[in-house]
This record gives C-alpha cells, sequence and structure tokens, in this order.
C-alpha cells in the first residue's frame, strides 16, 4: 500500500499547517515594514521642518501598505485562493492593531472607524493577496 505524504499540509518543521505558518510569516514582514517606516518617520520629524499634522496621513498610508504585503506574502505561500488568503493576512493585521491599542490606550472603542479599519484591511490584504498568487513562480 502506497504511503500518503501530507508535505503540502503540515510545515515538516511545526506541527502548525503551513497557512499558519505563512500568516505568522506575513504578519512578521508586515510589521517589520511598519516599523521601519515608522523609525525613519519620526526622525524626519524630529531633524526636519515636516509638519506633524501629516502623522495620521503617513500612519493611515503606511497601514494600508503594510497589510498589503501582509497579503502578498501570505498568498505567496498559498497553492490557492490568495485573494482569501491575502484578505485573512490583512484582517489579522488589523486586529492585532486593534487589540494592541485597546490595551495601551485608555477610551479605545470598537466604532464606525475600527469597522472601517477591517474593511479596509480586508480589501488591502486581498488585493496584496490577488497580486502575491498570481506573482507564485510556477
Amino acid at each position: 500500500m502506497p504511503k500518503l505524504e501530507f508535505s503540502g499540509v503540515v510545515d515538516r518543521h511545526s506541527s502548525l499547517p503551513a497557512s499558519v505558518i505563512s500568516v505568522l510569516k506575513s504578519l512578521g514582514v508586515s510589521y517589520g515594514f511598519t516599523f521601519a517606516v515608522f523609525a525613519v518617520f519620526a526622525l524626519l520629524l524630529t531633524y526636519t521642518g515636516i509638519p506633524d499634522s501629516i502623522i495620521g496621513t503617513v500612519v493611515f498610508v503606511t497601514m494600508v501598505f503594510a497589510v498589503m504585503i501582509s497579503g502578498f506574502t501570505t498568498a505567496r505561500g498559498a497553492s490557492s485562493r490568495g485573494w482569501l488568503n491575502g484578505a485573512i493576512g490583512g484582517l489579522m493585521y488589523v486586529l492585532i492593531l486593534y487589540i494592541l491599542g485597546a490595551m495601551f490606550v485608555t477610551g479605545f472603542v470598537f466604532d464606525k472607524h475600527v469597522v472601517a479599519l477591517l474593511v479596509i484591511g480586508f480589501l488591502s490584504g486581498a488585493f496584496g493577496g490577488i497580486v502575491g498568487i498570481n506573482m507564485k513562480k510556477k
């Protein structure tokens, strides 16, 4: 009787499914990107005349790009449904931000802005996933 192999389902070095490993790696990459952009932006704010009024815009744009990166890298590790894998990666990114915000910021509430961020996370992640799955090496 032939031996069945599930090499595509479980990472050989871990007991976690490969999709979970892919999402965790993509979150690490996207949060690394976010940290790098924020560090550079903090230096620019400190040592140049850039006004503080653009902080909100930079944070939002950085989040959208980080979510797309998360979706892209999640989908690169998937075999199909790049949009769904990317959307899951994007939602995870936003949910982790929400949880951290709720833990460290007083008066943090679930409102229409959080719902908007979740929708943006879903859509940006799905877009990154579509690009990521279609750029895989065949």
